[in-house]
């Protein structure tokens, strides 16, 4: 929803007329209330836009589930750093293969250590987002094809310091060349 555009001097002016209708049949309190009252008004209309209930409602949102995959929850994930370790996140993650090759990329994981080699494809898996869904958008997300099988190979729990993951691994088969 967008922000409606206000016409502040429109309504200033709508103000004043109230104002000066007031302090003419009801007297200087009446006017002095019903001037509060347009104020505050004004200012809500003012700050609506900016207040949290409007970012909540375009926040992403990550499943919270348990070791068999069982969603119990949800967080937001703008909150996912804060709350690393504390919940169990599904992630999607593809092996690519080619005529028995495995591709791998390098990745690195801070700045004092060496790259590691890591499948190229991984992706969290969002809110009712269904493991088909995620792994369809994660390989369009990298330049794959729509119509790239892809099967499930099996799950298991990532747990580390910072980041307890529900791993979905799953390989494709990328078709060969006929050039």
């Amino acid at each position: 929803m967008k922000p409606r555009k206000i016409n502040i001097p429109l309504l200033i002016s709508i103000t004043g007329i109230l104002a000066a209708i007031a302090f003419l049949f009801a007297g200087y309190r009446f006017s002095l209330l019903l001037l509060s009252l347009v104020a505050l008004y004004l200012t809500c209309l003012l700050i609506r836009p900016y207040l949290p209930k409007n970012r909540i409602r375009n926040e992403e949102w990550l499943p919270v589930v348990d070791a068999t995959g069982k969603v119990y929850g949800k967080v937001a994930l703008s909150m996912r750093d804060a709350l690393e370790g504390k919940h169990l996140h599904p992630v999607i993650r593809i092996v690519l293969l080619h005529k028995g090759m495995l591709f791998l990329k390098a990745r690195t994981f801070s700045a004092e250590e060496p790259p590691l080699l890591d499948y190229p494809f991984e992706r969290h898996l969002r809110f009712k987002e269904t493991l088909e869904e995620g792994v369809l958008e994660t390989l369009l997300q990298n330049g794959g094809s729509p119509d790239l099988p892809s099967r499930f190979i099996f799950k298991y729990v990532c747990e580390s310091n910072n980041a307890n993951r529900l791993i979905y691994l799953f390989a494709c088969n990328l078709p060969e060349d006929r050039s």
